[in-house]
């Protein structure tokens, strides 16, 4: 199914609705600076809109975007900062109890302190473990999908 200049210039609009959320989400989870979200991001939908003429449909859309997107989202993690446990030791073992900021509503703090906590977290899985766990436990995306997004083998990918 080849995608002729025409019918992606009006299909391209639908693919960024349908997936521009999950793509973003996936790279502000896996990368920590802001200017590398971006830039990943950007780098995934121009490969995408470059590209889409090309798709033949040997597999869905969405393994194919999530394809580009995950390799345009590993070039960047692999440049970032390395994290461990230790990195985090001063968070964890902090004396004082943290101040839930009057501005902030309580409910919207600790759903930011639990989601910069999770995405902490995850910094300490390599950048491809990092990408599994989020296609796989974030996004949703079968193993099948996932294996055939990463170039791996099923059984690798559900280690």
């Amino acid at each position: 199914m080849n995608y002729q200049v025409k019918e992606k210039n009006k299909l391209f609009p639908e693919i960024i609705n349908k997936y521009g959320k999950l793509v973003s989400s996936i790279a502000n989870r896996v990368l920590y600076n802001d200017e590398d979200k971006k830039d990943a991001m950007q780098d995934a939908w121009l490969e995408v809109i470059k590209s889409l003429n090309t798709f033949r449909g040997d597999s869905k859309l969405s393994t194919w975007i999530y394809s580009i997107a995950y390799r345009a989202i590993l070039r960047y993690s692999k440049k970032e900062k390395k994290y461990s446990e230790k990195s985090y030791d001063i968070f964890f073992n902090q004396k004082e109890i943290l101040e839930i900021p009057v501005a902030a509503g309580k409910e919207e703090w600790i759903r930011d302190t639990c989601d910069n906590c999770i995405t902490a977290f995850l910094h300490c899985l390599s950048p491809e473990d990092r990408l599994s766990f989020i296609f796989r436990e974030i996004a949703k995306v079968s193993f099948s999908e996932i294996s055939n997004v990463m170039d791996k083998d099923e059984r690798a990918v559900r280690k």
